[in-house]
């Protein structure tokens, strides 16, 4: 169990609120704080695993990676219904665990190959009582999906480049389903770099959201595809 006192959560939640607010996403006060308590958690265990930059002081890392991992609710079309979602390559579960947090109707499977931060978002399950999140510490191999598992929704954030992730998402998403990239300015050039791989997954670009970071104007873009669109 981790031991929360070393973190002032007033600013964690005046920053996270402030930013939401910029970006025009609405969060139950109940969700707040559950998110509040996980961001805490992080910060600890990032003191002794690498999750997330030391470098950056508190209050860009509230931006950057709390806030960044919210906002596919900008998309008017994210599934509120219950669907099967995967997130590839959680790390410390960015987005992951923010995302079920706030839809806890989704069933969330988390996908992490690095052992310690497997253990660390199994920890993060437990203490936060997120019973529809489930972790799975292994790695998935790009085009094939030997598990035999498919999703309606799969997410990466800060993963790898868009010609892999079209290769491990694609294989894995049920007929119609959807998968969201969070990427910088690079996104669209990874795009262009990568069609051949994204037309054999017969998926194609649905929607695009394009904002900057509040208070750091950092370009940030969410593609979103769908399967069989083509």
């Amino acid at each position: 169990m981790f031991h929360v006192e070393h973190f002032d959560e007033q600013i964690i939640k005046s920053v996270l609120c402030d930013g939401l607010d910029a970006l025009k996403i609405n969060i139950n006060e109940s969700a707040i704080d559950k998110l509040i308590s996980y961001f805490v958690l992080l910060l600890i265990k990032n003191e002794f695993v690498n999750l997330i930059s030391p470098k950056q002081d508190l209050h860009t890392k509230i931006i950057v990676h709390l806030v960044d991992s919210l906002t596919p609710l900008m998309w008017r079309s994210l599934p509120q219904e219950s669907i099967k979602a995967m997130d590839f390559g959680s790390g410390g579960g960015l987005p992951a665990i923010p995302l079920s947090i706030v839809r806890p109707e989704w069933n969330y499977t988390l996908i992490e190959s690095t052992g310690k931060k497997a253990l660390f978002l199994e920890e993060v399950q437990s203490i936060l009582s997120l019973d529809n999140v489930e972790v799975y510490n292994n790695f998935l191999e790009p085009g094939k999906n030997h598990e035999k598992s498919y999703y309606n929704l799969i997410t990466a954030r800060g993963v790898s480049d868009m010609e892999k992730l079209f290769s491990i998402a694609g294989p894995r998403l049920k007929g119609d389903g959807f998968f969201i990239s969070f990427k910088g300015p690079q996104g669209e050039r990874e795009i262009k770099d990568s069609v051949n791989e994204m037309k054999k997954r017969k998926m194609a670009l649905c929607d695009r959201i394009d904002f900057k970071l509040p208070f750091l104007e950092a370009d940030r873009s969410l593609f979103i595809f769908q399967r069989n669109l083509i």
